[in-house]
């Protein structure tokens, strides 16, 4: 994991409404945060299952109630699109086919400067060019918008976000801090499984290699979800967890 972060001290697991507080959700919160406050654009980025989705729901309704997110698509990137779902999601309407300037200034000036931007999946924003070279320019277009708006934004989205930023030097040099989460750590594994009842540090370290190598925390959820299922929905002992790695078929991966 790189980038800065504000990690959780060791010690009892803390759970916020039923989210859990992983040292990944902690530097993601603290990213989204100032991007909030100062009124920047921050880039997180991070595998499959180090909790990008979660964070941003616990961030929307409990400490940003005007955020705007909107997930983008597969085959829906560019511009146009991003503008017109933007229309739609703030119920403006129908954008000016004609002139996509006059869009992006609508949608930021309906945002203002109180607002924020979240833009989750926004390694969908690319533009697929079957004949050519793929097109990124939707992130400087949106980039370009926040300025004008005069509110902070946040592009989360997988890892290959990381290679595209340094071929646009004005977002690079825009977007503080860029965090990237290469994996669900072992820390994280081991506060996400004693949130959830279990304190055997062999079987977390079991589930911390899986996180790691298959789905993150979304295969945790899953295994603990089933164990429960398979003891009367008591708190998972070691033999639960076992039983239920080996019914979801993770044992062969451990």
């Amino acid at each position: 994991m790189t980038g800065t972060t504000d990690f959780i001290k060791s010690g009892e697991p803390q759970t916020l409404g039923g989210f859990i507080v992983t040292e990944s959700a902690t530097a993601m919160l603290r990213s989204l945060r100032r991007a909030r406050a100062k009124t920047k654009v921050t880039m997180i980025t991070g595998a499959p299952g180090v909790g990008k989705s979660a964070t941003i729901e616990y961030f929307k309704e409990n400490e940003c109630y005007e955020a705007i997110v909107f997930q983008a698509t597969a085959g829906e990137g560019g511009e146009w699109n991003l503008g017109c779902a933007l229309y739609d999601l703030l119920r403006l309407g129908v954008p000016n086919a004609r002139d996509r300037g006059e869009t992006r200034r609508e949608i930021a000036d309906t945002i203002g400067p109180n607002g924020f931007l979240i833009i989750d999946e926004a390694q969908y924003l690319v533009q697929r060019n079957m004949r050519g070279a793929d097109s990124w320019d939707c992130l400087e277009w949106v980039r370009s918008m926040s300025e004008y708006g005069g509110f902070g934004m946040a592009f989360v989205g997988d890892l290959t976000l990381d290679s595209i930023v340094y071929d646009l030097p004005q977002l690079k040099r825009r977007t503080h801090p860029r965090l990237t989460l290469t994996h669900v750590t072992a820390r994280d594994a081991d506060i996400f499984c004693k949130a959830n009842g279990l304190t055997d540090g062999k079987t977390i370290k079991t589930l911390a290699r899986v996180a790691k190598s298959f789905g993150g925390l979304g295969d945790l959820a899953e295994i603990f979800a089933t164990a429960k299922d398979m003891n009367g929905d008591k708190l998972p002992t070691p033999d639960d967890i076992h039983a239920s790695l080996e019914l979801l078929g993770f044992k062969k991966g451990v």
